[in-house]
Protein backbone atom coordinates (compact mmCIF):
# COMPACT_ATOMS: atom_id res chain seq x y z
CA UNK A 1 0.00 0.00 0.00
CA UNK A 2 0.92 3.63 0.41
CA UNK A 3 3.40 3.03 3.24
CA UNK A 4 5.49 0.45 1.41
CA UNK A 5 8.52 1.42 -0.62
CA UNK A 6 6.71 1.85 -3.95
CA UNK A 7 3.73 3.61 -2.37
CA UNK A 8 5.95 6.11 -0.56
CA UNK A 9 7.92 6.72 -3.76
CA UNK A 10 4.61 7.37 -5.56
CA UNK A 11 3.62 9.93 -2.92
CA UNK A 12 6.98 11.67 -3.34
CA UNK A 13 6.71 11.69 -7.13
CA UNK A 14 3.12 12.94 -7.10
CA UNK A 15 4.08 15.77 -4.75
CA UNK A 16 7.14 16.67 -6.83
CA UNK A 17 4.96 16.64 -9.94
CA UNK A 18 2.57 19.13 -8.40
CA UNK A 19 -0.43 16.90 -7.64
CA UNK A 20 -3.00 18.92 -5.70
CA UNK A 21 -4.42 15.91 -3.87
CA UNK A 22 -2.53 12.78 -2.85
CA UNK A 23 -4.63 10.30 -0.92
CA UNK A 24 -2.85 7.42 0.80
CA UNK A 25 -4.51 4.19 1.90
CA UNK A 26 -2.51 2.74 4.77
CA UNK A 27 -2.79 1.79 8.42
CA UNK A 28 -3.39 4.64 10.86
CA UNK A 29 0.07 3.95 12.29
CA UNK A 30 1.61 4.83 8.91
CA UNK A 31 -0.46 7.93 8.10
CA UNK A 32 2.25 10.38 9.21
CA UNK A 33 4.91 8.49 7.25
CA UNK A 34 2.77 8.91 4.12
CA UNK A 35 2.16 12.58 4.92
CA UNK A 36 5.91 13.10 5.24
CA UNK A 37 6.26 11.60 1.74
CA UNK A 38 3.71 14.03 0.32
CA UNK A 39 0.24 12.56 0.97
CA UNK A 40 -2.35 15.24 1.68
CA UNK A 41 -4.78 12.81 3.29
CA UNK A 42 -4.73 9.23 4.59
CA UNK A 43 -7.45 6.60 4.87
CA UNK A 44 -7.02 3.66 7.24
CA UNK A 45 -7.90 0.53 5.29
CA UNK A 46 -9.13 -1.10 8.53
CA UNK A 47 -11.73 1.64 9.10
CA UNK A 48 -14.79 0.51 7.13
CA UNK A 49 -16.63 3.80 7.59
CA UNK A 50 -13.70 5.84 6.22
CA UNK A 51 -13.24 3.42 3.33
CA UNK A 52 -16.94 3.80 2.44
CA UNK A 53 -16.37 7.56 2.46
CA UNK A 54 -13.47 7.08 0.07
CA UNK A 55 -15.81 5.26 -2.32
CA UNK A 56 -17.78 8.50 -2.73
CA UNK A 57 -14.74 10.33 -4.11
CA UNK A 58 -13.36 10.31 -7.66
CA UNK A 59 -9.71 10.40 -8.70
CA UNK A 60 -7.80 10.99 -11.91
CA UNK A 61 -5.23 8.33 -11.01
CA UNK A 62 -5.21 5.34 -8.68
CA UNK A 63 -1.73 3.92 -8.15
CA UNK A 64 -2.31 0.42 -6.76
CA UNK A 65 0.77 -0.78 -4.91
CA UNK A 66 -1.07 -3.45 -2.90
CA UNK A 67 -3.03 -5.72 -5.24
CA UNK A 68 -1.23 -8.90 -6.18
CA UNK A 69 1.66 -8.27 -3.82
CA UNK A 70 1.76 -11.74 -2.35
CA UNK A 71 -0.89 -12.08 0.35
CA UNK A 72 -3.94 -12.43 -1.88
CA UNK A 73 -4.88 -8.74 -1.96
CA UNK A 74 -7.08 -7.60 -4.83
CA UNK A 75 -8.16 -3.97 -4.77
CA UNK A 76 -8.67 -3.68 -8.53
CA UNK A 77 -12.46 -3.35 -8.25
CA UNK A 78 -12.17 -0.71 -5.53
CA UNK A 79 -9.63 1.22 -7.57
CA UNK A 80 -11.81 1.14 -10.67
CA UNK A 81 -14.86 2.28 -8.67
CA UNK A 82 -13.20 5.54 -7.60
CA UNK A 83 -11.90 6.61 -11.01
CA UNK A 84 -13.11 9.91 -12.45
CA UNK A 85 -15.03 9.56 -15.72
CA UNK A 86 -13.86 9.44 -18.44
CA UNK A 87 -10.21 10.30 -17.82
CA UNK A 88 -9.40 8.33 -14.66
CA UNK A 89 -6.72 5.65 -14.80
CA UNK A 90 -5.70 2.81 -12.50
CA UNK A 91 -2.07 1.72 -12.62
CA UNK A 92 -0.96 -1.36 -10.70
CA UNK A 93 2.58 -2.45 -9.95
CA UNK A 94 1.67 -6.12 -9.38
CA UNK A 95 -0.75 -8.50 -10.96
CA UNK A 96 -1.69 -12.03 -11.71
CA UNK A 97 -1.69 -13.73 -15.07
CA UNK A 98 -4.81 -11.88 -16.25
CA UNK A 99 -3.34 -8.43 -15.64
CA UNK A 100 -0.01 -9.33 -17.23
CA UNK A 101 -1.69 -10.90 -20.26
CA UNK A 102 -4.03 -7.93 -20.75
CA UNK A 103 -1.19 -5.43 -20.45
CA UNK A 104 1.20 -7.26 -22.75
CA UNK A 105 -1.39 -8.07 -25.42
CA UNK A 106 -3.68 -5.05 -25.08
CA UNK A 107 -6.67 -7.35 -24.65
CA UNK A 108 -9.28 -7.15 -21.98
CA UNK A 109 -8.49 -4.25 -19.65
CA UNK A 110 -8.71 -1.15 -21.80
CA UNK A 111 -6.84 2.12 -21.44
CA UNK A 112 -8.17 2.84 -17.94
CA UNK A 113 -6.55 -0.15 -16.21
CA UNK A 114 -2.88 -0.91 -16.71
CA UNK A 115 0.01 -2.73 -15.16
CA UNK A 116 3.09 -0.53 -14.81
CA UNK A 117 5.98 -1.65 -16.99
CA UNK A 118 9.30 0.13 -17.19
CA UNK A 119 12.29 -0.04 -19.50
CA UNK A 120 15.53 -1.25 -17.97
CA UNK A 121 17.77 1.33 -19.68
CA UNK A 122 18.09 3.95 -16.95
CA UNK A 123 16.27 6.67 -18.93
CA UNK A 124 13.17 6.48 -16.74
CA UNK A 125 15.23 6.48 -13.55
CA UNK A 126 17.02 9.61 -14.76
CA UNK A 127 13.65 11.31 -15.36
CA UNK A 128 12.49 10.31 -11.87
CA UNK A 129 15.62 11.73 -10.24
CA UNK A 130 15.20 14.95 -12.24
CA UNK A 131 11.55 15.25 -11.18
CA UNK A 132 12.69 14.93 -7.56
CA UNK A 133 15.10 17.82 -8.05
CA UNK A 134 18.13 15.55 -8.16
CA UNK A 135 17.55 14.51 -4.56
CA UNK A 136 15.64 11.22 -4.29
CA UNK A 137 14.68 10.32 -0.73
CA UNK A 138 13.99 6.59 -0.59
CA UNK A 139 12.48 5.38 2.67
CA UNK A 140 14.39 2.36 3.97
CA UNK A 141 12.64 -0.03 6.34
CA UNK A 142 15.54 -2.37 7.05
CA UNK A 143 18.93 -3.34 5.63
CA UNK A 144 20.07 -6.97 5.67
CA UNK A 145 23.37 -8.62 4.80
CA UNK A 146 23.79 -10.60 1.58
CA UNK A 147 24.09 -13.99 3.21
CA UNK A 148 21.63 -16.82 3.84
CA UNK A 149 20.48 -15.38 7.15
CA UNK A 150 20.09 -11.85 5.80
CA UNK A 151 18.18 -12.97 2.72
CA UNK A 152 15.86 -15.13 4.84
CA UNK A 153 15.28 -12.26 7.27
CA UNK A 154 14.61 -9.86 4.38
CA UNK A 155 12.03 -12.16 2.82
CA UNK A 156 10.44 -12.79 6.22
CA UNK A 157 10.14 -9.02 6.71
CA UNK A 158 8.57 -8.63 3.27
CA UNK A 159 6.09 -11.44 3.92
CA UNK A 160 5.15 -9.90 7.29
CA UNK A 161 3.34 -7.10 5.38
CA UNK A 162 4.71 -4.62 7.95
CA UNK A 163 7.61 -3.05 6.05
CA UNK A 164 7.51 0.75 6.07
CA UNK A 165 9.58 1.57 3.01
CA UNK A 166 12.00 -0.60 1.07
CA UNK A 167 13.79 -3.67 2.33
CA UNK A 168 17.41 -3.62 1.22
CA UNK A 169 19.89 -6.48 0.85
CA UNK A 170 23.38 -4.95 1.20
CA UNK A 171 25.52 -6.22 -1.69
CA UNK A 172 28.81 -4.49 -0.87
Amino acid sequence: GASGGCGLAACQLAAAGGAAEIVAVCSSRNAQLCADAGATEAFDYADDERMQELLTRRFDLVYDAASGSGAGEDYRGFGMDVLAEPRGRRVAINGGFGEWFATLTGWGRGERDRLMLTRQDGEELTKIVELLGGEPSPVIDRVFELDLSGVNLGFARQKSRRARGKIVIKVV
